[in-house]
């Protein structure tokens, strides 16, 4: 799409926003806009059902809210929040953290909702603004170069109503505004329709890959290898030569990691934890680092994996794995287990194949359900089965499975890659229409 500019322009006098159209203004966003904070609550007003609350993990990316993952107050209390309930339309946004400046339109209220502190909600304090056009406005780089030029100011990731108070924005009149939405509405509906097409290819993609995985490492590479009965009912039949054992059979050591708080006043050592590890990697550059008294106190406790040792998290996302591929010193936490292969009848990249795969996944799955606490423990880890194929086997299974996940793994990237730019589009539209750059009143613009 080629879009056309406003026949007449003037300097904003900002540098950083250049010309806009010359009958629009710049206007003072506390003239034009007044944003409610919620309420600030505590730990003790929390019960285990109620009314739910609303908090900036609520809000999420897909521009819905969660009300499943909630916090609640008692529905006695109802009445003392009458001023901060959520209604269709409200306009959300995160005001401090990592996310802050994260926003959302509420579609549909079929309940009490409840403001939390830290969430915004903004409403026109003029009836020359519109509020669908304010949403926009609030979606736009305008008000996020504003946010962040702040965060940079105060070095604090928190926004209220002061630092609104000296924000501004670009406003045309009334009529102009509902054209701009309803041009965003439908052009931003259509860049999501598409994000959630590519969504789905991603999505089986990753089904493709679990399936080749599981494949491989319970039925082989040969389709016309003679199958025998593995006597467990979750695995059915098996290659022949293939043996069931527990994996504490083919390790040389199942053990987790540090039971102790590190010293982390001196950053001589990574010390990674379950939330360190994200698809295979783990992650050196944003975990918590220890001392060399601590590190080498946990070394001499079991505690620092070695080159071709498994990673497994047995608390909070139980499952995860990641193999240290080299030479690196570094400690875990009692969140993650240490698995050592017997080389000389275990590849390590089978194992950890082996632990990804849909059967050992699922078998997860069954050992956590009812319970409270996600947690597995070195024990159980240890006597988990392992489906073993000879060594020879092992090596040709990994040689498969690199070459073919790696070729899916492009794939995805490539994909994620397209949404990036998809979304980048989406953000550059929305700031060009409601800055003027672009002009979208009808007939103004073609294929």
């Amino acid at each position: 799409m080629i879009y056309k500019r406003y026949p007449k322009y003037k300097d904003s006098g900002e540098v950083w926003l250049g010309d806009i159209p010359e009958h629009w203004s710049i206007v003072k966003f506390n003239l034009y806009v007044n944003l409610r904070h919620g309420y600030q609550f505590r730990d003790y007003d929390f019960t285990p059902e109620g009314i739910k609350i609303i908090k900036i993990t609520q809000l999420l990316s897909s521009g819905e809210l969660d009300t499943e993952n909630v916090s609640f107050i008692d529905k006695s209390r109802l009445s003392e929040f009458e001023g901060i309930l959520i209604s269709d339309g409200d306009i959300l946004m995160a005001l401090t953290g990592g996310t802050i400046g994260k926003i959302i339109k509420v579609k549909y209220v079929q309940e009490p909702l409840l403001q939390n502190y830290r969430v915004g909600n903004f409403f026109p304090s003029s009836s020359k603004l519109n509020k669908n056009f304010l949403f926009w406005i609030l979606s736009s780089n305008l008000i996020l170069e504003q946010i962040f030029y702040d965060q940079r100011e105060t070095g604090q990731p928190n926004i209220g109503k002061d630092d609104f108070n000296r924000m501004f924005f670009i406003l045309p009149d009334k009529r102009e505004q509902v054209i701009i939405t309803s041009f965003l509405d439908r052009e931003t509906a259509r860049i999501d329709a598409l994000i959630e097409k590519k969504k789905r290819q991603i999505e089986l993609l990753k089904e493709k890959r679990a399936a080749l995985i599981s494949h491989a490492v319970t039925k082989g590479l040969d389709p016309n290898v003679k199958m025998k009965d593995s006597g467990v009912e979750w695995l059915g039949e098996i290659p022949a030569t293939w043996t069931v054992l527990q994996i504490r059979r083919v390790t040389s050591n199942v053990t987790d990691g540090a039971h102790i708080s590190p010293d982390t006043t001196s950053q001589d050592y990574p010390f990674i934890s379950t939330v360190d590890i994200s698809n295979g990697v783990i992650d050196f550059e944003s975990c918590l680092r220890t001392s060399t008294k601590s590190f080498l106190y946990m070394k001499h406790t079991g505690c620092c994996p070695g080159q071709g040792d498994i990673l497994f998290s047995k608390d909070g996302t139980v499952g995860r794995t990641a193999i240290v591929r080299d030479e690196f010193s570094f400690a875990v936490a009692s969140s993650l287990v240490i698995l050592s292969p017997d080389r000389n009848r275990l590849n390590p990249i089978f194992l950890n194949y082996w632990l990804n795969g849909s059967p050992i996944q699922e078998r997860l799955g069954v050992f956590l359900a009812g319970t409270a606490l996600r947690r597995i423990s070195v024990e159980k880890v240890s006597r988990l089965l392992l489906l073993l194929p000879p060594i020879a086997e092992q090596r040709d299974i990994v040689s498969f499975l690199e070459r073919e996940t790696s070729h899916i793994d492009k794939l995805v990237k490539m994909v994620q890659l397209s949404m990036a730019t998809l979304r980048e589009y989406r953000t550059a539209l929305i700031s060009a229409a409601v800055t003027g750059k672009i002009d979208v009143r009808e007939d103004s613009y073609h294929e």
